[in-house]
């Protein structure tokens, strides 16, 4: 999410805890982990929060 917004993506953003789903997006390749569990997602498409991912590879997104 903070990757996005310094580089002035536009992104729908909420609470910023995971909790309101309002940053939801599809993940199409790539790796991030949820920095609230440390749980890595797998490389395909799915859908995550953008305020508890971080990308621990390079990740395309889909709105």
């Amino acid at each position: 999410l903070t990757h996005l917004q310094a580089n002035e993506q536009p992104v729908s953003v909420g609470c910023g805890m995971g909790i309101c789903h309002q940053c939801q997006c599809v993940k199409k390749q790539g790796i991030v982990r949820d920095i609230r569990t440390g749980e890595l997602s797998d490389s395909s498409e799915q859908l995550i929060q953008l305020c508890i991912s971080q990308p621990v590879s390079d990740v395309e997104l889909s709105a």
